[in-house]
């Protein structure tokens, strides 16, 4: 038996909703195209909410589009800015981690493999040190400074 679940929501709650599971839908439908997986599946619950917006009686966050009801244009802008500036924050986390990680991987002591063999591969609370180094540089110089060299290795370049 197929169970529904009925959520009574304001106009505010169902917008906030809805741009969630555009979010939503746009991370995880990349993460299926990156894996070559079915990534239109995601869309569905967009597809439903979006109905539901009608039947709901908030018209205006539905737009037609090519005889599909679509999210409308400010909830797509509001996601575009959204992924924008997650996927900005994003890669100056990862950037920062990795060649954090690979620097100490680099350098680290016998102890450090002890510590880390002892707590499931998890860093000494050192990788820190490293990973603020990183976010410094590239707060201030973005990837100015930041080179490939051969053998695709980064290096900073300390010439301003």
């Amino acid at each position: 038996m197929k169970k529904e679940i009925i959520l009574n929501l304001t106009k505010k709650q169902f917008k906030e909703l809805l741009l969630d599971v555009m979010v939503g839908t746009y991370v995880r439908g990349g993460v299926a195209d990156a894996l070559e997986q079915d990534w239109q599946k995601f869309e569905k619950i967009t597809d439903y909410l979006v109905e539901q917006a009608k039947v709901a009686g908030f018209s205006d966050l539905v737009q037609n589009f090519m005889g599909h009801n679509r999210p409308c244009d400010e909830l797509c802008d509001a996601e575009e800015e959204i992924m924008e500036i997650y996927n900005d924050d994003e890669f100056w986390h990862e950037i920062a981690t990795r060649l954090g990680q690979r620097d100490f991987e680099r350098q680290k002591t016998k102890e450090d493999e002890k510590y880390m063999q002892e707590n499931n591969g998890q860093y000494p609370e050192k990788i820190h040190e490293i990973y603020d180094k990183y976010e410094k540089e590239f707060e201030t110089y973005g990837l100015e400074r930041l080179e490939i060299v051969k053998n695709n290795i980064f290096i900073l370049n300390d010439k301003k």
